[in-house]
């Protein structure tokens, strides 16, 4: 489950994200989260010490898709991030050796569903991280062998929900990256087994708070990614079963900060996503028992960089989600403890890319042994 929740947040920010799935740091070796920005050849390598960020330049040939069809996973299974940029039939992969990254092409079929419909995710479960892109009823399968793709096509009911309520994620603990897309009270759910999607129609209540503050993780910790949407108190938890949802609302003070600044993670490393919502030096923090929500207020300095450049993540390996909010040559950090934050500034060189090109992964390898996520 560790990349699959990498995944997820890393589509929480682009689409999500993530590496979803429940939010966890995943693709690690040396356990902390690092963020790398791309401007051009350069890309800006911002190393995380868990005390601070050891900053490089890693240079790539500037050849770049859009940031909607630019990822970040593990494609050839090393532990390290790395990222992948589509135009048309190639795919400009930038695999992380630790110290640079080995620059290729991989060449799919030119043919790519919207950028609200394309996601990464583990789909056979191979410890590599493929691409999927929808089209109607076919879904353009990529998926990594380490060195290029092997391209098929599933074939799946042509049903789906807006984007903003279409979701990967693994949601019958199987190990593999499954598809979820709500309209209305139906979630049709695409169910990978490793050569095709198993088809099925998962009725909830018709009750959905906005797509940016709907979520998804493992909310009870039983493994399967469940749905999580929140209308002012109210969140409505659809709790994966692996054969359904258990439709629950649970209860919270209906406070809210911006859909950009309301995250999903683990903050006190107890295995259950959370979520986490910031108003000015106000954290509204929701901690999941399982069952309900644990209602928290963790202050914070009221200085933000803008959504766009702020991240939750790892970063310094104790098993808790952190928050980083970037302006020019500082980083904001708020390091959780499991009961508050512990707050920070980082100083890194004034270089960024745009916000579709900076990414959070693990990208080097420290040889520190990984605690968590």
């Amino acid at each position: 489950m560790k990349k699959l929740k990498l995944a997820f947040l890393v589509l929480c920010w682009t689409v999500a994200v993530l590496f979803f799935s429940p939010p966890k740091l995943a693709y690690a070796d040396d356990g902390l989260a690092d963020i790398a920005s791309a401007d051009g050849s350069n890309v800006y390598m911002h190393f995380s010490t868990s005390s601070g960020f050891d900053t490089r330049i890693w240079t790539v040939p500037n050849r770049w898709g859009g940031a909607e069809y630019s990822w970040v996973g593990d494609f050839n299974n090393d532990q390290r991030t790395d990222i992948a940029s589509a135009s048309g039939g190639n795919i400009y992969m930038h695999l992380s050796s630790g110290d640079d990254f080995d620059n290729r092409i991989w060449t799919v079929p030119n043919r790519w569903g919207g950028a609200g419909y394309t996601w990464v995710g583990d789909f056979n479960n191979d410890g590599r991280t493929d691409i999927a892109s929808a089209n109607s009823s076919d879904i353009y399968m990529h998926f990594s062998r380490g060195n290029e793709f092997t391209n098929q096509t599933w074939t799946v009911p042509n049903r789906w929900g807006g984007a903003g309520y279409t979701w990967v994620g693994d949601f019958n603990n199987d190990g593999r990256t499954d598809i979820a897309s709500a309209n209305g009270g139906d979630i049709y759910m695409h169910l990978s087994t490793g050569s095709d999607f198993a088809n099925q129609t998962w009725t909830v209540p018709n009750r959905w708070g906005g797509a940016g503050y709907t979520w998804v993780g493992d909310f009870n910790n039983d493994g399967r990614t469940d749905i999580a949407s929140a209308n002012g108190g109210d969140i409505y938890m659809h709790l994966s079963t692996g054969s359904g949802f258990a439709n629950q609302t649970w209860t919270v003070p209906n406070r809210w900060g911006g859909a950009g600044y309301t995250w999903v993670g683990d903050f006190n490393n107890d295995g259950r996503t959370d979520i986490a919502s910031a108003n000015g030096s106000d954290i509204y923090m929701h901690l999941s028992t399982g069952s309900g929500f644990a209602n928290q207020t963790w202050t914070v300095p009221n200085t933000w960089g803008g959504a766009g450049y702020t991240w939750v993540g790892d970063f310094n390996n104790d098993g808790r989600t952190d928050i980083a909010s970037a302006n020019s040559g500082d980083i904001y950090m708020h390091l959780s403890t499991g009961s508050d934050f512990a707050n920070q500034t980082w100083t890194v060189p004034n270089t960024w890319g745009g916000a579709g090109y900076t990414w959070i992964g693990d990208f080097n390898d420290a040889g520190i042994t990984i605690g968590n996520n």
